[in-house]
């Protein structure tokens, strides 16, 4: 199915047909060195790097990963009962009651305040290590 309607083929026609009557200007013959020169000398890109807090945080969230598999694989049947059990009690107290989602609030908004704080003070780090300050 076209998704162009045919007025839309007419305009685009028209556009396509007017770019390529524009004359195009001859390149002059020290273009590119005048741009390299307002360019400057290119910083080499800094390669990439594992360090030892990669594989420590890598293996630290397999291992979690592993343990609350195993551990779901070790309750007895019953715990299921019980963790709905809970569950519904958490819905009815706690969902339903307005206090706890001003905590709620309160704490996503401290995080968040945060994480724009950390976000901050990096940006900050990284740009007096540059020497952009």
């Amino acid at each position: 199915m076209n998704q162009w309607a045919e007025d839309e083929w007419d305009a685009f026609r028209i556009v396509d047909d007017s770019l390529r009557a524009i004359e195009l200007e001859e390149v002059p013959p020290n273009f590119t060195v005048s741009v390299m020169e307002r360019v400057g000398v290119l910083s080499p890109l800094p390669y990439f790097r594992l360090k030892w807090i990669d594989l420590f945080l890598g293996g630290f969230a397999a291992a979690m990963l592993g343990i609350v598999i195993l551990v779901g694989l070790t309750l007895p049947p019953y715990f299921d009962l019980t963790i709905r059990q809970e569950m519904a009690y958490w819905f009815h107290r706690v969902l339903l009651d307005p206090a706890p989602w001003i905590l709620w609030f309160a704490a996503a908004l401290m995080g968040v305040m945060g994480g724009v704080f950390g976000m901050a003070l990096l940006y900050r780090t990284l740009a007096h290590q540059s020497g952009n300050s």
